[in-house]
């Protein structure tokens, strides 16, 4: 018997979809003494999925206590095929059913979040305030717009307010 060690490359900087993938290139064939043996090479490789995420700041500017409105992108890149979900959480300033941002004095302004410029479908991570959204990978990066809306109020206290929302994405 005899070892010999082939060696394969797979060639980098490829778009290819999320997958396992196979090819069979041929048969390997040995001759030894005039006899000759056969063998078939199989070779694999596996695209795992793999996904990325920025943000932008949702700024809601000067708030006179009249409804206030903003938007912000969260974009994601995935591998081609992957399937994705985008969940925003409650923020760091949640209570009830209520997203609000903070001032260092203590006061706050309550918000929400949504998927639609409409505001009538709220965003969130499926089990409090809102649902998901979703997408599948191609390779490129993909811009969702978040938007938001600051409900009247009489009278806000003057302050810096803020919150803190995670975002979330799931492959």
């Amino acid at each position: 018997s005899k070892n010999v060690t082939m060696y394969v490359k797979v060639p980098s900087g490829q778009t290819v979809p999320t997958g396992t993938y196979t090819d069979s290139p041929g048969t390997l064939v040995y001759w030894t003494g005039g006899n000759s043996a056969t063998s078939s090479l199989s070779v694999t490789e596996d695209a795992p999925a793999a996904c990325g995420a920025s943000t932008g700041n949702l700024a809601f500017g000067t708030y006179t206590g009249a409804v206030k409105t903003a938007q912000a992108s969260v974009t994601v890149t995935c591998t081609s095929g992957a399937g994705y979900t985008i969940a925003l959480s409650s923020g760091s300033n949640y209570s009830g059913s209520t997203r609000r941002m903070k001032s260092s004095a203590g006061h706050y302004i309550g918000y929400a979040l949504y998927k639609d410029a409409g505001f009538t479908t709220a965003w969130g991570d499926g089990t409090t305030g809102g649902t998901t959204a979703s997408g599948t990978g191609n390779g490129a990066a993909q811009a969702f717009t978040v938007y938001g809306r600051a409900p009247a109020a009489s009278s806000p206290v003057p302050g810096s307010y803020s919150d803190a929302v995670i975002v979330t994405v799931t492959y």
